[in-house]
């Protein structure tokens, strides 16, 4: 198997293996669904934004990624 031809597998192998199957499909959306709600709850609680709540202005914000970017290079 070389690499190239894994992913027209994997195409594959979802096209015939949900393409016919009510139960399947109805699975694979609900994995999807479950897979946007975590990224969603994600990034509401594990990522929040600091430039908002710690600056006011645009510039204020531009400043504080510049120094930031500066002191990581360091």
């Amino acid at each position: 198997m070389t690499l190239l031809s894994a992913p027209g597998r994997l195409i594959d192998i979802y096209r015939y293996g949900f393409g016919n199957s009510r139960l399947a499909r109805r699975l694979l959306w609900i994995i999807i669904l479950k897979v946007v709600i975590l990224f969603a709850v994600f990034r509401l609680f594990l990522m929040p934004n600091q430039l908002n709540a710690n600056y006011d202005t645009g510039e204020e914000k531009a400043q504080a990624v510049r120094s930031s970017l500066i002191d990581r290079s360091r």
